[in-house]
């Protein structure tokens, strides 16, 4: 599974915390940072809500090149 590089990139550029971001999104600070380091994919609605808060597209954060 791979982890979500370019949510960590943003997340330290913008000094955001994993609870702080967790507490946004509405999930637990354990799931932002299984997220993180691959161990699981955020469901379709949190994906989309991250892309929302980001800026980052959804195939950005799940690390997919454009074909």
């Amino acid at each position: 599974m791979p982890r979500m590089k370019a949510l960590k990139t943003h997340l330290r550029r913008h000094r955001i915390t994993q609870t702080a971001f967790a507490r946004e999104l509405g999930v637990s600070q354990p799931t932002v940072w299984a997220w993180l380091n691959g161990v699981k994919q955020p469901r379709c609605e949190h994906l989309a809500r991250i892309a929302d808060v980001t800026g980052i597209s959804a195939d950005k954060l799940l690390g997919r090149r454009a074909a």
